[in-house]
C-alpha cells in the first residue's frame, strides 16, 4: 500500500470523521403481576367508593317516595282542598314525625306511632282488612277517617258547579269494614244489623248543640257540612261528640269501637286542607292524637288510594328491625373514626346552670306557683298584668282606678266586637282557689286572658 499523498498548500485539513453515534436507549415495559399501574388503581378505587356511596345514599336521599302524576285527591300528596298534604306537614311542623307509607304500613305503626288510614278510595276488602288488622295486632291505634266529598268534581272541578257529597251507601261500604273488624276482634257486634247508611247523619251545623270530648277541645270542632255517626246503630264509644236538637241521641265525630284501639273521624273535613285551619280543629286533632292516643309520630297509609310501591333494601335499612343493624353498623364506624381522632382546641365551655335572660325567670316563678298551689293568685295577678298592659296600649288616663280601667276596657271591646269582657274574666279569676285541683281551669282561664290580650292589641278575626 502507498502512503497518502501529502496535502496541497492552501487547503483546509478536515479532523477525522468520528464513529457513528448509538441509538438512545428505549424505556421498555417492566414485566409486573399487577394488571393496572398504581394511579390507574387509585382512580379506579375512588370511582368505585363513589358509586358505591351513590348506590346507598340516592335510593334513601334523593326521592321523596312521591308520586309522579298530580292529584287533587284525599290524599296525603294533594294539596287540594280536600288533600290531606297539609296535615302531614302540620303534624311534622309539631314534632309529630310522620311517615307517608305506600307498602306494608301497618309494619311501620308502634303503640306511639298511630296508624291513620284517610278516606280510603282505591282498596280491596282484603286489603283495608289486613292492614287494619295488622295495625291492631302491633298494639297501634288505628284511626280510620271516613271519606264524604265526591272526588270526581275535585279532579276535573267545573267553574259553576258545586262540589258533591258522595252517597251514604258509600260512606258506609268503608264503615262496614272496619265495624266488622272490631266485631272479629271483640267476638260482639260492632254496629246494626241493619244498613249501616243510617248511621251515617248529615245533620245542619245548626242543628247541633256544643261539643262535647274527653280532651281539651278547646272550643270545639268547626264543621260547614257535618257528618257524623249516630251512637245508637253502632257500638262506639264518644271521644268527640255531641246531641241532636231534642237532646236524646248522641252524635259522634271522634269515637272508638268498644275494647279495641279502632278509632273512626267521621268528618273528613276536620283534617284536610280547608278544615284544618277553621276554628280549634288543629288543636282538636293535636289532642286526640298527643294527649288521648299518646302519640308520638304517626303513620299515614297510602296504599287505600292507590300508590301501593314497594319499599327498597336501602329504605328497609331504616326501618325496624333492620335499623337495629343499621346502628350497630355506624356505631362502630364512629368508635373507628373517633379512635383516629385527637382533640383539637380548647374544650368547650359549659353552659350556665341558670339560663339567662327573663325566660327562665318567668319559667321558675310559675313552677314555684304551680307547686305551692297558688293558682288563684297566679292568675289574678296575670289578669292584672293585662289590665295595665292594655291601659298603656290604648294610652289610658294614669289618674284612672283599676275599676275605672276595667270599665274602659269593656266599653273598648265592645265596640271592637269582642265576645269576653274584662269584668266577666275578673269574676271567674275569683272563683279559682290556690289548690292543685284548679290548676287546670287556671290554665284555661289565663288562654282566655291572652286570647282577650291579643284580640285587643292585634284586631278581631272580624276586623
Amino acid at each position: 500500500m502507498s502512503a497518502a499523498p501529502p496535502p496541497e498548500a492552501g487547503a483546509v485539513e478536515r479532523p477525522p470523521a468520528s464513529p457513528p453515534s448509538a441509538p438512545p436507549p428505549v424505556d421498555m415495559p417492566v414485566a409486573t403481576d399487577r394488571a393496572f399501574s398504581r394511579r390507574t388503581a387509585v382512580w379506579l378505587a375512588i370511582a368505585a367508593a363513589l358509586s358505591l356511596l351513590a348506590t346507598l345514599l340516592l335510593p334513601v336521599l334523593g326521592d321523596d317516595n312521591t308520586p309522579a302524576r298530580e292529584t287533587r285527591g284525599a290524599n296525603a300528596y294533594s294539596r287540594s282542598a280536600i288533600g290531606h298534604h297539609a296535615l302531614v306537614r302540620w303534624l311534622r311542623s309539631v314534632q309529630l314525625p310522620t311517615v307517608v307509607s305506600r307498602h306494608r304500613s301497618w309494619t311501620k305503626a308502634t303503640p306511639e306511632r298511630p296508624l291513620i288510614v284517610a278516606e280510603p278510595s282505591d282498596y280491596t276488602r282484603q286489603d283495608l282488612v289486613e292492614l287494619l288488622e295488622g295495625g291492631l295486632d302491633r298494639q297501634a291505634p288505628v284511626v280510620v277517617v271516613l271519606p264524604k266529598w265526591d272526588l270526581e268534581f275535585f279532579e276535573d272541578p267545573s267553574p259553576n258547579q258545586r262540589p258533591e257529597l258522595q252517597p251514604r251507601a258509600a260512606v258506609a261500604e268503608v264503615l262496614e269494614i272496619v265495624a266488622a273488624v272490631a266485631h272479629e276482634r271483640t267476638g260482639g257486634w260492632a254496629g246494626s244489623d241493619g244498613d249501616l247508611g243510617a248511621a251515617v247523619v248529615r245533620p245542619s251545623a245548626a242543628a247541633l248543640k256544643l261539643w262535647e270530648a274527653e280532651l281539651d277541645a278547646g272550643d270545639g270542632p268547626t264543621l260547614g257540612w257535618p257528618q257524623v255517626l249516630d251512637a245508637g246503630l253502632l257500638d262506639l264509644h264518644g271521644v268527640v261528640w255531641t246531641e241532636d236538637g231534642d237532646g236524646f241521641d248522641r252524635r259522634v265525630l271522634i269515637g272508638q269501637f268498644a275494647q279495641t284501639g279502632l278509632f273512626v273521624i267521621a268528618d273528613p273535613g276536620l283534617i284536610d286542607t280547608m278544615g284544618l285551619g277553621q276554628g280549634d280543629n288543629a288543636v282538636v286533632v293535636y289532642r286526640f292524637l298527643v294527649d288521648y292516643l299518646g302519640a308520638r309520630g304517626a303513620v299515614v297509609d297510602e296504599v287505600v288510594h292507590g300508590y301501593k310501591q314497594a319499599d327498597s333494601i336501602w329504605t328497609e335499612l331504616f326501618d325496624f328491625p333492620l335499623l337495629l343493624l343499621t346502628f350497630h353498623l355506624a356505631g362502630l364506624l364512629l368508635l373507628a373514626l373517633w379512635a383516629a381522632m385527637s382533640r383539637f382546641g380548647r374544650p368547650a365551655e359549659r353552659p350556665p346552670r341558670i339560663a339567662p335572660g327573663k325566660a327562665a325567670l318567668i319559667d321558675n316563678t310559675a313552677t314555684l306557683l304551680t307547686v305551692g298551689g297558688h293558682v288563684g293568685h297566679g292568675v289574678g295577678i296575670y289578669l292584672e298584668a293585662t289590665v295595665r298592659a292594655l291601659a298603656r296600649a290604648y294610652a289610658l288616663p294614669q289618674r284612672l282606678s283599676y275599676e275605672e280601667q276595667l270599665e274602659t276596657l269593656d266599653r273598648l271591646a265592645e265596640e271592637r266586637g269582642l265576645t269576653h269582657r274584662l269584668s266577666e274574666l275578673r269574676g271567674r279569676t275569683l272563683t279559682v282557689r290556690d289548690h292543685h285541683r284548679d290548676t287546670r281551669r287556671a290554665v284555661q282561664l289565663a288562654r282566655r286572658i291572652y286570647r282577650f290580650r291579643m284580640e285587643m292589641l292585634n284586631g278581631h278575626r272580624g276586623d
